[in-house]
């Protein structure tokens, strides 16, 4: 067992990860999975993540050893480690486990190693994780960036984006994405174009109807909301809903336009700030 600083000394020490011989890789991996959450933001994004993300993607680990990251990553121990906590390190360690599904859902994409169950299962638990995520912060000083809806969102589009993932998997999605948007913490680090990023993805495999509906659904939240939190839930959904717009202006999606401005307008006139 590796000390901190030797660990990070040791992945310094590299030039190149993708050249890092299969055996080591294998042989720094608890260590690294041991300080994923590290407040070091160099040890934890520019080393520890970067290195295992690039190791997945250049196969250093087998099937076998993908299947154990994808369900350690998904775990108690790493995506709910001490799950409701904020302010604190602990959400580096959630939100930089859940940023390793997309790497390895990109090697299944290519070699179909995980079940259909193994993946809505996968599905279900992030929706559950989105739910239960207290610590919405984007860059946290001197500490870096903890983004946990960001890297979930990532997390969600790379599921969406698979092929066995079907509409019956994803509806549960919008409650959880709804719930996220609503929360009295105002997102200013580009959450929402992330979210939207993976709602392009899941778009297309869901009922129109369904969707518009969900859009329709954001004009009334203010109507349950008082006191203090207002504020915060009103900048959340009109950010939202303009940078939805704006994307399917991009792309021409006139039917998911006109839902969004009806439901924007009313929201745009009760305040400014």
């Amino acid at each position: 067992m590796q000390t901190v600083q030797t660990l990070k000394q040791k992945l310094q020490s590299f030039d190149n990860f993708e050249h890092v011989a299969q055996q080591e890789s294998h042989t720094l991996l608890d260590d690294m999975l041991k300080h994923i959450g590290s407040p070091d933001p160099v040890l934890r994004d520019e080393l520890i993540y970067s290195a295992l993300a690039i190791w997945v993607l250049n196969e250093k680990f087998d099937q076998d050893h993908l299947r154990e990251l994808y369900d350690l990553a998904l775990s108690d121990d790493y995506l709910f480690y001490q799950i409701g906590n904020r302010g604190d390190d602990s959400v580096f360690t959630r939100s930089f486990s859940v940023l390793l599904l997309p790497p390895i859902l990109q090697i299944h994409k290519q070699s179909s190693f995980l079940s259909r169950e193994e993946l809505t299962n996968g599905v279900e638990t992030l929706i559950h994780y989105f739910k239960k995520e207290q610590d919405t912060r984007g860059y946290v000083a001197e500490k870096g960036w903890a983004h946990s809806i960001a890297h979930a969102a990532d997390a969600l589009e790379s599921f969406a984006s698979c092929k066995e993932i079907e509409e019956q998997d994803l509806l549960s999605v919008f409650n959880a994405v709804k719930k996220v948007i609503t929360q009295p913490s105002q997102y200013i680090n580009g959450e929402d174009e992330r979210l939207i990023n993976a709602l392009e993805t899941i778009f297309p495999k869901v009922a129109d109807c369904f969707i518009i509906e969900w859009i329709q659904s954001f004009g009334s939240v203010l109507d349950k909301v008082e006191g203090h939190e207002e504020d915060a839930i009103h900048f959340n959904i009109k950010t939202f809903l303009r940078s939805m717009y704006f994307r399917f202006v991009w792309r021409e999606e006139k039917r998911y336009r006109e839902a969004i401005l009806d439901t924007l307008e009313p929201i745009e006139k009760i305040g400014a700030y």
